[in-house]
């Protein structure tokens, strides 16, 4: 089975439980391997399992970047696909963030209408353009902290070579 059939796999899930919110992701996933709805993949699994511990973190990410809209209003379509995207984007570094954007895109463009799809692809973009802002940011306080450092450090043993010469000196 290949990623992107396992990827499918873990939004019939993520969909399903759009509709039993009550029940717990893994009691979702045992009634559907019991019933042979659902072959589970070490991949699928893994997905699940993630989206499951840090949905709300995910879901937090979505109700940013939904201006006027609650997380209830969009489409289940949309809402599974952006769990299954984010999680792959925030925990799965093996995957190039726009292999997660375009099989999204491709998940919203099979199971809903086009608006969907643009409405996941303009969502996730606004998500990896700040998030890649905030990389850049960080990188560039990093390395201005070592380099404040570095000053620091050359001061002190310049220090300590004055102090080591004047005692010489005295001496």
């Amino acid at each position: 089975m290949g990623r992107r059939e396992e990827r499918e796999q873990a939004f019939n899930i993520v969909f399903s439980s759009l509709f039993q919110p009550e029940e717990p992701l893994e009691d979702i996933v045992k009634a559907e391997t019991e019933a042979e709805a659902y072959v589970p993949s070490d991949y699928s699994r893994r997905l699940i399992k993630l989206i499951s511990e840090n949905l709300e973190e995910i879901d937090r990410i979505i109700e940013k970047r939904t201006v006027r809209w609650k997380k209830e209003r969009l489409s289940k379509v949309a809402l599974s696909v952006l769990r299954i995207s984010l999680c792959e984007i925030l925990y799965f570094d093996e995957i190039p963030v726009s292999v997660s954007v375009n099989e999204a895109v491709e998940l919203a463009k099979k199971y809903s209408i086009p608006e969907d799809a643009a409405f996941v692809n303009g969502l996730l973009g606004s998500y990896i353009r700040e998030r890649e802002g905030q990389n850049a940011e960080t990188e560039a306080k990093e390395t201005e902290e070592q380099s404040v450092k570095e000053e620091i450090e050359a001061l002190a043993a310049e220090s300590e070579a004055e102090k080591q010469a004047e005692m010489e000196v005295t001496s």
